[in-house]
């Protein structure tokens, strides 16, 4: 359904609907419109998400939520390869706070966010959705806003909540944030955590909800666009720093992720 809801600042509930993924589900987050963020919490069966043209899927089980900012993240989602079922809410939510919160939300934890379907924001969905199909609805501005938020803050108490040190995951994140700036970053920080790369992989995307190396390319490119602030430091100094095999191969990936060149980028500062 379609909802009426806030102005451009507030976060505003814009679309709503229980969903049952059907067979040949997968859609491309690329080329949705953009300015808004989509939330599809699972219900019951499991959906997959795949990242920045990653191989391998990330399960979005009953528990957790997808989150993406449309028209932006590289992300594709739909049912696994090997089939079966997927049911979820989807909320569609707009307004330059949701920006700013998905932003920090997706940093923390990639696109694939716990959450308890259960939780009373996600409840208050369904039952505003209920027999209503996809007709439209239409809500005050204060009601489709807290709406919103409630669902916004419902994702952002897993963010607040650090994860167990002594848990695989946790040491996984520990050990690749510590080699960043080294170019087989993914080996070592596996070698550091004891295990296998592989199953160093499936530990991480499993917790974090992105590969390693996604992870990796996106915390390499915050920090080199932090580092681009100071004019007297060379890219190809800041490109060793961050762990980038060459300058070309640092430009490239600095295009990808923010659309300009490093110079462009420190030139607009």
């Amino acid at each position: 359904m379609t909802v009426e809801g806030a102005g451009p600042g507030f976060p505003s509930l814009s679309e709503l609907a229980v969903e049952d993924a059907g067979r040949g589900y997968r859609h491309d987050a690329v080329r949705r419109v953009t300015g808004t963020v989509a939330v599809q919490v699972t219900l019951s069966g499991c959906g997959a998400l795949w990242t920045d043209g990653a191989r391998a899927s990330v399960p979005l089980p009953r528990g957790t939520a997808l989150i993406f900012r449309a028209g932006v993240d590289r992300v594709v989602y739909g049912l696994p390869p090997a089939g079966g079922t997927w049911r979820f809410v989807y909320a569609n939510l707009r307004g330059a706070a949701t920006l700013a919160m998905a932003d920090d939300l997706i940093a923390a934890h990639g696109h694939a966010v716990a959450i308890d379907p259960q939780h009373a924001a996600v409840r208050a969905l369904i039952a505003l959705d209920a027999g209503r199909g996809r007709g439209d609805l239409r809500l005050d501005n204060a009601r489709a806003a807290r709406l919103a938020c409630d669902l916004l803050l419902a994702l952002a108490e897993q963010a607040v909540r650090p994860p167990d040190s002594g848990t695989v995951a946790a040491r996984a994140l520990a050990a690749l944030a510590r080699q960043t700036g080294n170019a087989q970053a993914v080996s070592l920080a596996a070698h550091e955590a004891g295990i296998s790369r592989e199953h160093f992989s499936r530990v991480f995307a499993h917790a974090y909800g992105e590969s390693p190396a996604a992870w990796l390319r996106r915390r390499r490119i915050d920090q080199a666009a932090a580092m681009l602030a100071d004019p007297d430091l060379p890219i190809t100094e800041i490109a060793r720093r961050c762990g980038f095999a060459t300058v070309s191969h640092f430009t490239q990936a600095f295009r990808l992720a923010r659309g300009v060149t490093p110079g462009v980028y420190r030139g607009g500062m």
